[in-house]
């Protein structure tokens, strides 16, 4: 059986000043297989959550 791998990503930001940006970012990867480690083992699904701050100078 082929693996596939896929993704999703949403990244919502907003400009706080000129020159700063917030963003969080959310990202779900999903697979034909178990094959994304997370604290418990391998699953085929997994989600993530960042966050950051953008300076421009």
């Amino acid at each position: 059986m082929t693996q596939i791998l896929q993704n999703i990503t949403l990244s919502p930001g907003v400009h706080m000043t000129d020159n700063l940006m917030a963003r969080i970012e959310w990202r779900h990867d999903w697979s034909t297989r178990r094959v994304l480690l997370d604290g418990m083992g391998a699953r085929s699904d997994t989600n993530t959550l960042g966050a950051e701050f953008i300076y421009k100078f």
